[in-house]
């Protein structure tokens, strides 16, 4: 079903964001987990999950070889 992966990668969407998550996340990226929490962009939901199933490793996400992942062809561009 479309939306299934990123709702179960993205479980705590729903309400305020948690400070132990918000503290999993590199400063770096906050404002992009922002936008993601705001639900009003895809790009930043792809990018999120990529992001974080790569350790927050932008140069991991790049050299992604996950080709069976719904997500890998919009990895670099959301």
């Amino acid at each position: 079903m479309p939306g299934t992966l990123l709702k179960e990668g993205f479980a705590d969407l729903e309400g305020p964001i948690s400070p132990d998550r918000i503290s999993q996340v590199p400063p770096r990226f906050r404002g992009l987990y922002r936008r993601l929490r705001e639900g009003k962009s895809r790009k930043a939901a792809v990018r999120c999950f990529c992001l974080e199933c790569m350790g927050w490793d932008a140069q991991e996400v790049e050299r992604c070889t996950a080709r069976d992942c719904p997500l890998w062809r919009w990895r670099l561009t959301g």
